[in-house]
C-alpha cells in the first residue's frame, strides 16, 4: 500500500470526471452561442424594419412603440432565455447524477485495487432520493437549479434592458451588438462557474459515501493542483491530513480544483481478511467495472 499512489489514482479518476463535465459545459456554452445568434437576429430585424430610411442605424421611436413592438421584443427575449434555462437545468441535473455514481464507484475501485480488498459494495444501488438530496442540497440558501433560474432571471433582464433601451435610444447597431456580447459572456461565466462548482461538490459527496460504505477510511489528505492559479486557501491546505469527519468540504471556493484522497498510517487489517472474498488486481477501471457488473 502506497499513500502517494492512492492519491495519484484518486486524482486521475477526479480528472476523468472533470473532463466529462467540461464536455457537457462545452455543449451548454454552444447553447449560449445559439441564443446570442437568435438575439442578434432580433436586433437586426428591428433595425431593418423600424429604421427611418432602412439605410441608417437609428430607429424611429414612434415606429418602435407602435403595435406593442417593444412588448413583442420583450416576450421574445423571455422565451429565448427560458429555453436556455430549461436546457441548463436538465443537462446539469443529469450530469450531477452521473458524477455522484462515478465518484462512488471510482473511489471504491481505487481503494480495492490499492488495499487489495473486496469491499463488496461496488455498484451498490444507492436510493434515488439519497442522490437527489445531495444534488439539491442548498448552498447559501439556494439549490443549484434555483441558482440557475436566479442567474437566468438576471441575464434575461439585462438582455431586455440592453436590447430595448438600445433600440429605443437609437444606439449604433455595432455598439448594441457589443453590449449584447458582454451580457452573454456574463451568462457564460455564471454557467461555467456553477457547473464546475457543483460537479466538485457532488464528487466530494460521492467520495464520502464510498469511504463510509467500505469502513476502512479514517483519515484523508487534501490534494491541490499547484500552479499559478492555485488559491492561497488550497495552497495552504495541500498535503494536510484530516480525520474523515473533520475534513473541509470540497470545493473550498469558486472554481476550486482540489480534492481529497484516503490516507493510511499503516497497513490496513480489517474484517475483509476474514471474508474470504476473491481478490483480483485490476489493470484499469474498465476491467474492474466489467467484473463487478456481470
Amino acid at each position: 500500500m502506497n499513500n502517494k499512489k492512492i492519491s495519484k489514482d484518486i486524482l486521475k479518476q477526479f480528472v476523468y470526471v472533470l473532463n466529462i463535465a467540461e464536455d457537457k459545459l462545452n455543449e451548454l456554452l454552444k447553447g449560449y452561442d445559439n441564443t446570442q445568434e437568435e438575439l442578434e437576429k432580433l436586433i437586426y430585424y428591428a433595425y431593418k424594419n423600424y429604421s427611418i430610411e432602412n439605410t441608417d442605424e437609428e430607429l424611429n421611436l414612434y415606429e418602435i412603440k407602435k403595435y406593442d413592438r417593444i412588448d413583442k421584443i420583450d416576450k421574445s427575449v423571455s422565451n429565448i432565455t427560458k429555453e436556455l434555462s430549461n436546457t441548463e437545468v436538465l443537462a446539469i441535473t443529469m450530469l450531477l447524477k452521473k458524477t455522484y455514481n462515478e465518484s462512488f464507484n471510482r473511489n471504491i475501485y481505487v481503494l480495492e485495487n490499492n488495499l487489495k480488498i473486496n469491499a463488496g459494495v461496488a455498484f451498490m444501488k444507492i436510493p434515488k432520493q439519497v442522490i437527489q438530496n445531495v444534488i439539491e442540497y442548498p448552498i447559501e440558501g439556494l439549490t443549484f437549479s434555483e441558482r440557475i433560474w436566479a442567474n437566468q432571471f438576471k441575464l434575461k433582464n439585462n438582455l431586455k434592458s440592453c436590447i430595448v433601451d438600445g433600440i429605443v435610444k437609437g444606439k449604433n447597431i455595432r455598439t448594441l451588438s457589443k453590449e449584447l456580447q458582454e451580457k452573454m459572456d456574463t451568462g457564460r461565466d455564471n454557467c461555467s462557474r456553477l457547473l464546475r462548482d457543483q460537479v466538485a461538490r457532488v464528487w466530494d459527496a460521492g467520495q464520502q459515501k464510498a469511504w463510509e460504505e467500505t469502513g476502512v477510511v479514517e483519515q484523508v489528505i487534501w490534494i491541490s493542483t499547484l500552479d499559478g492559479k492555485t488559491s492561497d486557501t488550497c495552497r495552504n491546505l495541500d498535503g494536510e491530513i484530516f480525520d474523515l469527519d473533520d475534513a473541509p468540504d470540497c470545493p473550498a471556493h469558486v472554481n476550486c480544483r482540489s480534492c481529497k484522497a484516503p490516507y493510511f498510517k499503516s497497513i490496513i487489517k480489517t474484517r475483509f481478511e476474514q471474508q474470504n472474498r476473491k481478490i483480483i488486481q485490476y489493470e484499469n477501471y474498465e476491467e474492474w467495472t466489467k467484473d463487478n457488473t456481470t
